[in-house]
């Protein structure tokens, strides 16, 4: 009862109660989030569109004394007379030096080599027609690898060095200014980088566009968070999650269908341009004008949305949007997102303890979802590998399903555990398969998928939920931006295969198992309102 009258009492600031005046999930908001749909299944797709560009084929040295090099296939029957093999392929950057006998017309003996003679060689035949930055930029041979890996690497590092200035510009100029700058600005860069000529600009590219583009999928999410009231508020994350998987099964599609990568990353980014239009068709959040006390623009949105929702704005919610843009204007601190507020977060020891567990739950599930994504091409044979992918990246649906219900019935922190623990198992376990055990494989990495696709979605959910309004996007990022750490690990972590084939999947297990415990160090937010202050956020 107590909580109740206190919630009576500050009534005054009760966010919730307007939109639940004009429409909590009404015709206005579902238009909203809809129109979020396009911006969210393109930045999920930017986000991994370098598994696709720094792909490898495999391949093997031309034999020009067997075979005409405009006009030859990767497989041959002599090819273990002219090339030394390794777990039963052939070495991709050897061959055997040739003997002084000649070879007879339309033949390729073994006589014609010498197997104690092992070369080098320039001139390569390709497996299949794709074109990829390895061979537009001849990155061949075991030890230029690490240049594709590098790809995601520096794709990471643009993002985590631009997460906190993107997430301080949208608290500062707003969710949508942001979404729409760096969505623009992302597609620019993106179609620069098709046409490149060399690796060292299309590097910088790279980086460019992620630190643009890294933060606009977080601008969607606390967009359509903030649209809708805390009953509505599961729904609409689920949705966006359910939503996020689409670009990651179009990146699949696309990479099929367009094997040069020039042609690839032009279809992708080119649909980003339209986002320019959002300017005048979408909204800006009402609580981020509210809480930087822009009322008159707050009043015109609330109001459109009321009228499309057949509902009547009242006069008690209109008096609590006057007195909330009154109180952020009157404490000089417009929403308190200015420097001095961000410092209270690090003098606050429960506000500090909270922003470090969440940042190493980032960490910990980036990790486990990119190292699983990118280890999704290569679980099957390489002829197979974008349907492998599209497949893995599939178990986003159902997880967005299984989110949904977790977050209504056992909260956040349970359901945290219980998934991060899911994907620990299943893919701890897997390393024990056989690898000619292919469908338990792909079950098994569809599970784990799954799992930590859902603690992603809870996650962002849970980031949400534990900040005040005037930092939230600020906040969220920071916390996604000590994540990265964990997205530039993951392409590395798979090279480490070269050593021990399952070392990659031990550590994403062991990731995932610590998760599950440091959540339980976040306070529990389900049934509780958005904070909309500091001192809000530290009750919690």
């Amino acid at each position: 009862m107590s909580d109740k009258k206190a919630d009576e009492t500050d009534s005054h600031n009760d966010l919730d109660y307007v939109l639940s005046d004009v429409g909590e999930f009404g015709i206005y908001q579902i238009g909203q989030c809809i129109a979020m749909v396009l911006p969210i299944i393109l930045s999920a797709t930017y986000a991994v569109e370098f598994i696709v560009t720094s792909s490898t084929d495999d391949y093997r040295c031309a034999i020009p004394e067997c075979e005409w090099l405009n006009n030859t296939i990767y497989d041959q029957n002599w090819l273990s007379h002219a090339i030394p093999f390794k777990n039963g392929r052939p070495k991709k950057c050897s061959r055997f030096g040739t003997s002084h006998q000649s070879a007879p017309d339309g033949q390729c003996p073994k006589s014609l080599f010498n197997e104690s003679n092992v070369i080098g060689c320039n001139e390569y035949v390709f497996k299949t027609d794709e074109y990829r930055i390895m061979r537009e930029f001849g990155i061949l041979c075991d030890e230029n690898e690490y240049k594709l890996a590098l790809v995601g690497t520096v794709n990471n590092i643009g993002g985590f060095l631009f997460m906190p200035l993107t997430g301080l510009l949208s608290d500062k100029f707003g969710r949508l200014t942001v979404l729409i700058v760096g969505m623009v600005s992302c597609a620019i860069f993106g179609l620069i980088k098709a046409f490149v000529g060399s690796y060292m600009w299309y590097m910088v590219l790279e980086f460019l566009c992620a630190a643009v583009g890294t933060t606009t999928y977080m601008a969607a999410f606390v967009l359509c968070v903030e649209w809708v009231s805390s009953k509505y508020r599961i729904l609409a994350s689920t949705t966006i999650a359910a939503t996020y998987p689409g670009g990651e099964i179009l990146l699949g599609v696309m990479a099929m269908l367009l094997p040069n990568y020039r042609a690839f990353l032009s279809a992708i980014y080119t649909p980003a341009l339209l986002l320019a239009f959002y300017f005048w068709l979408v909204p800006e959040s009402t609580r981020w004008l509210i809480a930087t006390g822009q009322y008159e623009r707050a009043m015109k949105i609330l109001k459109r949305t009321a009228k499309q929702n057949n509902r009547e704005m009242s006069e008690k919610s209109m008096e609590i949007v006057r007195n909330s843009c009154t109180d952020a204007k009157g404490s000089g601190k417009n929403g308190e997102n200015d420097c001095s507020s961000i410092i209270a977060i690090f003098q606050n020891k429960i506000l500090l303890i909270r922003l470090i567990m969440c940042s190493l739950c980032w960490i910990s599930v980036v990790f486990v979802f990119y190292g699983l994504s990118v280890n999704a091409t290569k679980i099957t044979d390489d002829s197979n590998k974008y349907l492998s992918y599209i497949t893995t990246m599939a178990a986003e649906v159902p997880a967005a399903l299984i989110t949904f219900f977790m977050l209504k019935y056992i909260g956040r922190r349970t359901a945290m555990c219980c998934t991060m623990t899911i994907a620990a198992s299943v893919t701890i376990l897997s390393t024990f398969v056989p690898s000619h055990y292919t469908l338990i494989i792909r079950i098994m990495f569809f599970v784990g998928m799954c799992a930590t696709s859902s603690s992603f979605a809870i996650l962002y959910v849970f980031s949400a939920e534990i900040w005040p309004t005037g930092m939230r996007n600020l906040l969220m990022n920071i916390c996604s931006m000590i994540g990265r750490f964990g997205s530039m690990l993951a392409p590395l972590a798979i090279l480490l295969s070269h050593y021990k084939q399952n070392l990659p999947l031990l550590l994403f297990g062991s990731a995932a198992l610590i998760c599950g415990f440091i959540i339980f160090m976040l306070p529990e937010t389900k049934g509780k309102k958005l904070p909309h202050t500091v001192q809000d956020a530290i009750k919690l």
